[in-house]
């Protein structure tokens, strides 16, 4: 009976840890794999960001995320925040100088301590709260891909810089856009074959872009003088770097 009594609180332990939710490992890490990008390469410095771009009411604006290990925001004023689930989104003000003066602009803005979340435009007189409410400000950050009246997601692009010992490496990758960028570049670049595959290649720019029909990357090195250097912009790598998208690529 003791036995018996002992494995039901177990179980109910476990049930309540499963169920226990931590918001800031639910954001950013879908697909985990893309944020491991960086460990692919030997590098000096590195940048990865994950960016969408939606429009409304003829105005395009950003959600961009960003590895961040800031508790506190750098913001030149918080306008308002809200708390949901144990997590801050705050409206906050910034300023930008121009040519002739300074300008204010608004974003939304959400650290979770792994991730920074950007919501709006980085421009000088762009004030977020005109497009956008705080609740569906929330709605995008916890859900990128939410369906809010009046709001069309255009695109999502992964941006990745990496300085290496011998070159410098740029990487795009474009999920879901079924080929679109890659018919982007079908006029500018060569069109190569390789094991029944076909890519789009410039040797002058070191530029590869290839698309498996769903997602397109493109990868450019630039190589240092002087430096023995190992080729990054291969189909190969394309279709490693897919892989971590969850497709069905062969790494």
């Amino acid at each position: 009976m003791r036995r018996h009594i002992c494995f039901i609180l177990a179980l109910l332990c476990l049930l309540a840890f499963g169920c226990q939710t931590d918001p800031a490992s639910e954001k950013a890490d879908t697909p985990a794999g893309m944020w491991n990008l960086g460990s692919r390469y030997v590098s000096t410095y590195g940048t990865l960001r994950h960016a969408y771009t939606y429009e409304k009411d003829g105005q395009t604006f950003y959600l961009t995320v960003a590895r961040n290990r800031k508790t506190e925001s750098s913001a030149q004023e918080i306008l308002s925040s809200d708390t949901q689930n144990g997590q801050t989104y705050s409206l906050c003000k910034g300023k930008k100088k121009d040519e002739q003066s300074e300008k204010e602009y608004t974003y939304y803005e959400c650290l979770t301590g792994s991730f920074r979340y950007f919501i709006g435009k980085d421009e000088p007189e762009f004030h977020a709260e005109n497009l956008l409410s705080m609740p569906d400000a929330i709605r995008l950050i916890d859900r990128p891909d939410a369906q809010i009246d009046g709001i069309t997601l255009l695109s999502e692009e992964w941006s990745a810089y990496y300085r290496l010992d011998s070159c410098n490496l740029e990487i795009s990758v474009f999920p879901d856009d079924h080929g679109a960028q890659h018919a982007v570049y079908a006029a500018t670049y060569e069109q190569q074959t390789e094991s029944g595959e076909s890519y789009l290649y410039s040797e002058t720019d070191g530029v590869i872009v290839y698309t498996d029909g769903t997602s397109t990357v493109l990868i450019r090195q630039a190589n240092r003088s002087g430096k023995e250097h190992h080729a990054y912009n291969t189909l190969s790598e394309c279709k490693a770097i897919l892989a971590l998208l969850g497709t069905n690529q062969e790494a």
